[in-house]
């Protein structure tokens, strides 16, 4: 028995003597060829990479956001939508980067990322005595690294976790503006293969804005998930739940409570279908002297039908390049699209003291095949026939009765009366091939 412990302690303590010599330097030689791999596809994909100096075990470099429409399209294979008006924002802003190998036992490599420089059309936009005041609080604050996410990836490079830096910052501007952000966090996996995230979690306890004497805006308690779920990069689930969001104004307050949101979608052959769902215990909102309150807001849509291929042609597109640009949607309609609203609603509101019971609404909304933009666009009555919706919408009798006090509602009240079911009031809303009806009757 000590003969196989000595001989086990002796395999131990060799393959540390390895891993801090040899195998530490053939481990760091290996994630030094990969980061050069990747920052040279980088640079392939609108990115600048300059500024490198590489050392032992270590490295630095900036990375600039360059060629807007390269990038889009780059964000857009790693399935994230981004067009190119959204890339445009970013032109010019820099990145700093600090890339530490080896940085412990159990992660290969550690990676500090802050911006450095700000995008060309927010300088630009600074065109005001206090927006330039901001700006060089602002750049003062970069310089310290204050902006920071920090993130480790494992030895297989199969995971990853990280944080982004805790935020307590005044700016000085016109107001003393205060910016808070604590507790985020996040985590995930890495499908190498295919070079996508597979799965992440991230978690944010606090971030608040406030305005000296003006407005305070506060968001706490944010918990999130992803998964990729199938082979596709649209193949995707998401979750979130927020406790609170809050707005508070010298005349106006609005707050959220217990937010919870889901979101997924599937590719099937070249097409995308998409839903959503999600639920708000209460909003409260106070103006002018009045309170009111909403219950149990919920909304669930599903979209189908979305030409994949287009829609990433569109995200890669120039909004000045009318031809690209038209034969894009021309493209995205071409497969015809279906919006369903399996509910959007709210189960109680309660205004200056008075229960109004709450409404509920479905219905699906389609675009049939064929449409064709030039058609349209040379005659915008002629996608009538190809649009088709249908909608119930029931609203609690109190609810009905306010509406119907507003000198405006009346005549259309009156002209479409509702049907009564179970208490409620409601109404039936068609339209196709060109006619729209009430409750079954035409609109003339």
């Amino acid at each position: 028995m000590k003969k196989i412990l000595l001989g086990a302690a002796t395999l131990i303590a060799a393959g540390a003597i390895y891993y801090f010599t040899s195998g530490s330097e053939k481990l760091t030689e290996e994630m030094k060829q990969n980061v050069n791999a990747e920052l040279t596809s980088l640079q392939q994909q609108g990115f600048t990479i300059d500024q490198r100096e590489i050392r032992a075990a270590d490295e630095h470099f900036v990375m600039t956001f360059n060629d807007p429409q390269k990038i889009a399209a780059y964000m857009s294979k790693q399935g994230m939508m981004m067009n190119v008006e959204d890339a445009k924002i970013l032109q010019g802003m820099g990145m700093g980067v600090d890339v530490h190998y080896l940085p412990n036992t159990l992660d290969a490599i550690s990676v500090d990322i802050y911006p450095v420089t700000l995008p060309q059309s927010i300088i630009q936009s600074a065109v005001e005595e206090d927006d330039k005041k901001a700006l060089v609080t602002i750049q003062k604050l970069m310089e310290q690294k204050t902006f920071l996410v920090h993130v480790d990836f494992d030895k297989l490079l199969s995971g990853f976790k990280g944080y982004v830096k805790d935020i307590h910052e005044k700016f000085e501007a016109d107001k003393t503006v205060t910016l808070t952000m604590e507790g985020f966090t996040f985590k995930g996996s890495i499908d190498k293969e295919r070079e996508l995230v597979k799965t992440a979690t991230q978690n944010l306890k606090i971030i608040s804005i406030e305005a000296a004497n003006e407005f305070v805006m506060k968001l706490t308690d944010l918990q999130g998930d992803y998964q990729l779920t199938g082979v596709s990069k649209y193949d995707t689930l998401s979750h979130y739940e927020i406790a609170n969001i809050a707005v508070d104004g010298k005349d106006f307050a609005i707050h959220f409570n217990h937010i919870v949101g889901q979101s997924d979608s599937a590719q099937k052959n070249d097409l995308l279908s998409a839903s959503g769902k999600s639920t708000i215990d209460t909003i409260t909102v106070d103006a002018n002297g009045t309170s009111s309150k909403l219950d149990a807001l919920t909304y669930d849509i599903n979209i189908s039908n979305l030409d994949i291929n287009a829609i990433e042609q569109l995200s890669q597109t120039d909004p000045k390049d009318e031809i690209k640009l038209k034969a894009a949607l021309q493209a995205l309609l071409s497969k015809g699209i279906a919006l369903d609203i399996n509910t959007i609603g709210v189960e109680k509101i309660e205004t200056e003291g008075k229960q109004l019971g709450g409404f509920a609404l479905n219905g699906q909304f389609t675009i049939e095949k064929g449409l064709d933009i030039q058609t349209l666009e040379n005659n915008p009555m002629a996608g009538i026939n190809a649009i088709s919706s249908k909608a119930k919408v029931e609203l609690s009798t109190e609810l009905f009765a306010l509406i119907a006090e507003q000198p405006r509602s009346m005549m259309a009240l009156m002209m479409f009366p509702p049907k009564d079911a179970n208490g409620k009031k409601i109404y039936e809303i068609e339209f196709a091939q060109g006619m729209l009806k009430v409750n079954g009757m035409p609109l003339q």
